[in-house]
């Protein structure tokens, strides 16, 4: 069984602390799976041995599987200009979370 991923949004913005915390991961021998939109801006994730996956933060179930199997998450998206603000993402997590806790997942 291969080794639970840390699962990281936003390392293709520009706040810098998403792609921090994936650096440091993997620096630290950790496997990483980097949740992005366009699959295109995680190749360089995926040259560094990340898994590169395609999450839509506007939408839970999206979360709610970018979520899954994982040992933890980091999430920057303050700036994303794909929904209504940062309400809506943090949202759509505490829903996700909320399923994971509960074993809906």
């Amino acid at each position: 069984m291969p080794p639970v991923p840390y699962v990281v949004f936003g390392v293709t913005g520009r706040t810098g602390a998403a792609p921090a915390a994936a650096d440091a991961r993997l620096r630290s021998g950790h496997p990483v799976r980097v949740e992005v939109r366009d699959p295109a801006k995680g190749q360089a994730w995926a040259e560094r041995s990340s898994v590169v996956a395609v999450a839509d933060l506007t939408d839970l179930a999206s979360i709610t599987k970018a979520l899954s199997q994982v040992q933890g998450a980091a999430v920057s998206t303050l700036h994303t200009n794909q929904c209504s603000g940062p309400v809506t993402v943090l949202a759509g997590f505490r829903g996700a979370l909320l399923r994971k806790i509960h074993g809906a997942i």
